[in-house]
């Protein structure tokens, strides 16, 4: 293992999304049991609609908020000395609003854009958050995905334009930090849950808690036989600041939960944690390709960083129903990876 870079001053784009606000909290739990002293520096599009919703980050020692928006350079803040880089802006909560170029040209242009300002910044570290949809479909027949698996999405097909752009996101990255010196770590991020995910989208986990605590049925878009898996934000958090302090440079990494669970399995599971069975209603609906497995294998990342998952999906379920019950969860302000 290569001897980790003590962090000196991070930045994070993207920071006040999903994944930023999981990071944050840890920054936060660990800075205030000195474990952590490095500042922050988190840029979004939109802070100051975040720090309405999230008061509570707006006075905190050593976090900064920049309004940035990482496909335009011109709205970067001049060049100042950091140590490490999270570059995690990508929307993937748009759905169909986003057309198969502008999504490429956000993922592909955004992270160029960013290893540039990284570089002129001196940093050492950076960790690119990808995603399991550079590998393409995942047959039913095949259990797990691993980083060496050799397929990959196809770029004929426009429905895979965010796979396909988050691996060439992925290639132009390890190029950039062969060429500069910088050491880039990938994080191919799968399905996650927790207090912060946004229920009002397309992320199934989050429509199911939202339907169980709001409506009269959980409502399966499809037949109910997809397979997915979820980890918790609280391991997202731990996985991704392990990888960016001691992940090996030039490697990329699944993160996500291998236990897979279908769409009619979550949905009753949902339904029994809530505790007033809401009823369980199977539409079929074609869902136009969506993929019928998404589950990673994680042995590399366990097995390098001896982390575990410490939120069962039970207990992940179970906050994400609390928050809905008592009337929270807006959703991720800025971006969510799926």
């Amino acid at each position: 293992m290569e001897h980790a870079l003590h962090p000196q001053r991070v930045l994070v784009t993207g920071g006040t999304g999903f994944f930023g606000l999981a990071l944050l909290r840890q920054w936060w739990h660990a800075r205030q049991a000195g474990l952590i002293h490095a500042d922050w520096v988190v840029w979004s599009r939109y802070p100051e609609r975040f720090l309405l919703r999230h008061p509570q980050w707006a006075q905190v020692l050593g976090l900064t908020f920049e309004q940035v928006d990482v496909q335009l350079p011109h709205t970067y803040p001049k060049a100042t000395a950091f140590s490490h880089v999270l570059h995690l802006a990508t929307d993937s909560t748009q759905g169909a609003l986003a057309t198969p170029l502008s999504r490429f040209d956000a993922i592909y242009g955004g992270t160029r854009h960013v290893l540039d300002y990284a570089h002129r910044c001196g940093a050492k570290r950076f960790l690119l958050a990808s995603s399991g949809a550079v590998y393409g479909t995942q047959t039913a027949d095949l259990p797990q995905l691993s980083e060496t698996y050799p397929a990959a999405c196809d770029p004929a097909d426009v429905r895979q334009a965010y796979g396909c752009a988050k691996r060439a996101a992925e290639g132009l990255a390890f190029a950039f930090g062969e060429a500069r010196a910088l050491e880039v770590v990938v994080a191919r991020c799968f399905a996650f849950s927790g207090e912060d995910l946004s229920v009002d989208v397309h992320f199934a986990v989050g429509n199911f808690v939202r339907d169980a605590v709001r409506s009269h049925a959980i409502l399966i878009r499809g037949d109910g036989t997809a397979v997915r898996s979820y980890l918790d934000q609280q391991d997202l958090a731990d996985w991704l600041w392990w990888l960016v302090t001691m992940g090996r440079a030039g490697q990329a990494y699944n993160v996500g939960s291998d236990q897979p669970v279908s769409m009619i399995e979550l949905a009753q599971r949902v339904s029994q944690l809530h505790g007033q069975r809401t009823p369980v209603r199977i539409l079929g609906a074609d869902l136009g390709g969506l993929r019928s497995r998404y589950v990673p294998c994680v042995d590399k990342i366990l097995k390098e960083s001896g982390l575990k998952p410490r939120v069962s999906l039970d207990a992940s379920l179970s906050k994400m129903l609390r928050v809905v019950e008592a009337g929270g969860n807006v959703g991720a302000v800025d971006c969510a990876h799926r």
